[in-house]
């Protein structure tokens, strides 16, 4: 049994530190396919996605699972958290789908906080979400929207809240500010209302935690990178989930760091604040590594997932958009089956997803 109250650190930064740590962890791929093992754990999910870290990853999520993994996607090999994303599809003028090529991503970790403010690590177990995968609209004055970004790679222009009006030539950036507030009770709590973002100033700010998520965690934000869509051919950029307007990007994330390691690298203060550079900060530069091929073995869905054109979306996924609205189809059966990854891809099957080892909901009272 697993004495969590041993693992679970807190730290407190010390009031001489100039400049809090930041460092960005960089990802090859590691998967496409309909899994989700924080909305739909242990079964076939709505929407494929995009996903990197632990080479472990499965539809039920398990700190020590997470950790008991041979490879990472990360240019850090003691980071084995998960980070998800829906893919990117095209919908051609016929109605037809394909899926456009994930490049990879990069995980910003950021300590922004108030003078003296402790910062806590994220327990094992700890699992949070960020957007709304059905949004279709937007509103500046609501952090959560704002932080749903695009980045247009190749062209000038400022970062947008839903996709692009232009082309984006060396890729389509979707990025995702995660919220950096935490109930300190509650590892995951439907719709992810253990965890906020602040309530006062920006969504990537240290702007005071509000009273209901008092505890201060890391900033976490996502950048993925996929190929676009070019206008010209007459597709349109439709997420996993149907939505062709781009507001409803979101990001799932999954804890598989080792415990006290943002500790050692909190104590270094702004020696640590190097971003992509991992070998100026001592404890990173411990652990950093080359991005390795991870391959994945793991569970995947054993259906097609737009290589070749789809007649519709992995999950019968209607498109929609402000102007048409989603109309799920009712009538819908779920049929796909798990089958063992071979590199990544579906291999012989079917197979079922044993019981879930499934990590505390709640931090023991002890460790607070």
């Amino acid at each position: 049994m697993i004495n969590w109250n041993s693992l679970w650190s807190i730290v407190v930064l010390s009031s001489i530190v100039c400049a809090d740590p930041f460092w960005v962890v960089r990802h090859g791929t590691l998967v496409e396919s309909r899994l989700d093992p924080i909305i739909a754990p242990g079964v076939v999910s709505g929407h494929t996605h995009a996903i990197v870290g632990t080479g472990s990853f499965d539809p039920n999520y398990s700190y020590e699972n997470s950790r008991n993994s041979d490879c990472t996607t990360a240019n850090v090999d003691v980071d084995f958290s998960s980070y998800w994303v829906p893919a990117l599809y095209a919908q051609w003028p016929n109605g037809t789908f394909t899926k456009q090529k994930f490049r990879g991503a990069n995980t910003y970790y950021q300590v922004r906080r108030g003078t003296n403010e402790p910062i806590y690590e994220f327990p094992p177990g700890f699992r949070m979400v960020a957007g709304d995968p059905y949004r279709t609209t937007f509103d500046a004055s609501v952090l959560a929207q704002d932080a749903v970004r695009y980045n247009c790679l190749g062209v000038t222009g400022p970062e947008t809240n839903k996709f692009p009006a232009q082309y984006c030539p060396d890729g389509l950036r979707a990025e995702v500010y995660f919220p950096h507030c935490w109930d300190g009770v509650n590892n995951w709590l439907d719709g992810s209302a253990h965890v906020s973002y602040g309530a006062e100033g920006t969504f990537d700010g240290g702007g005071r935690c509000p009273d209901t998520h008092p505890k201060r965690i890391m900033g976490l934000f996502y950048e993925f990178l996929f190929d676009d869509v070019k206008p010209e051919t007459g597709a349109k950029r439709t997420l996993a989930t149907g939505d062709q307007t781009g507001y409803g990007f979101h990001g799932d994330f999954t804890n598989g760091w080792p415990t006290g390691l943002f500790s050692k690298i909190w104590a270094e203060g702004e020696t640590c604040n190097v971003g992509f550079s991992l070998e100026n900060c001592p404890p990173l530069k411990e652990v950093m590594t080359d991005i390795s091929d991870c391959k994945y073995d793991g569970l995947i869905v054993d259906e097609e997932i737009g290589y070749t054109p789809l007649d519709a979306l992995p999950g019968n996924n209607p498109v929609f958009d402000a102007e048409n609205p989603r109309q799920p189809d009712l009538n819908y059966v779920e049929k796909a089956q798990f089958v063992r990854a071979v590199n990544g891809m579906p291999g012989p099957g079917p197979e079922t997803p044993p019981p879930a080892m499934v990590s505390p909901t709640q931090v023991d009272s002890g460790d607070r």
